[in-house]
This record gives structure tokens, sequence and C-alpha cells, in this order.
């Protein structure tokens, strides 16, 4: 885990998705606070956890497209982006 205030106002790498080569890629992005929210465990099909907060943005294959779907709105079975190891 990496300690807020070690981040705060500095820019870090972040997985996102590039539209035009349909594929996640690693870029930055400005971390700023948006205040205390509660977290959530998200538990992958293939085992991996990640904590994330009901409005965390994850990129979904859902009928054979890519969209933008928040935490509290995700299903069973949903198919979330990740980095292959």
């Amino acid at each position: 885990m990496i300690s807020l205030g070690k981040v705060l106002g500095k820019t870090q790498p972040v997985l996102s998705y590039n539209w035009l080569k349909r594929k996640v890629v690693i870029s930055s992005a400005h971390v700023v606070d948006s205040g205390q929210k509660r977290l959530f465990l998200l538990t992958t099909g293939s085992g991996k956890h990640l904590r994330a907060s009901a409005e965390h943005i994850f990129f979904v294959l859902r009928d054979g497209i890519v969209q933008e779907i928040m935490l509290n709105a995700l299903r069973v079975g949903d198919r979330i982006a990740v980095v292959e190891d």
C-alpha cells in the first residue's frame, strides 16, 4: 500500500484504456484528494484482489464492447481489463 501523503499532488502510473489501439496501457495521472470513501474488495475469477471505492471506474468487456463501468455497477461475470502478468 502507498500512503496518500506520499503521492498527493504528484503524477503516478495508472492503467488506462487506449480506445484507438483497443488495449490496456500504462499512462500517468495526477493524484488528488477526493475525500474519505468506503473501500470494497473485488476478487477476480483468476484470484486477483483489488480495493476500490464504489465510484472507481473499470474497463469492462460487455457484449463485445469495452465500456467504462463503476465498481458499484459491476456484475458477476463481467470481464474487467487487467494487466497480464
